[in-house]
Formats: C-alpha cells, structure tokens, sequence
C-alpha cells in the first residue's frame, strides 16, 4: 500500500463513520485530508493527526 493509499483508505474511514451517524455532524468537514508522515522515532510506521482535528477543542 503506498502512503496515497493509505490516506485515501484513513479519509474513506472518517467519510463512512461521519455517513453513518458515528461522528456529530459536520465532524468530517474538518477531515479534508490526512497528511501522513513518519514519526522521527521510527522508520516504519505512519502517523496521521486527523484524530485530534477530528476531536476539536
């Protein structure tokens, strides 16, 4: 899986929760992308902050 599809899987994730009444309304708005990196204390995970966009204050 290459890091464009891993991002696009994690914002299919947030849409299909947001769809299914799983998050309040207009939480997905917030999700307009999920800026994937790799935390510099690894070399082989990914990391995405969309969660704590989606948490709000």
């Amino acid at each position: 899986m290459t890091p464009t599809q891993l991002a696009d899987a994690v914002l299919r994730s947030v849409r299909d929760a947001a769809d299914a009444g799983e998050l309040p309304a207009g939480t997905a708005s917030g999700a307009d992308d999920a800026l994937l990196r790799r935390p510099p204390h690894g070399d082989a995970d990914w990391s995405t902050g969309i969660a704590l966009r989606l948490a709000g204050p």
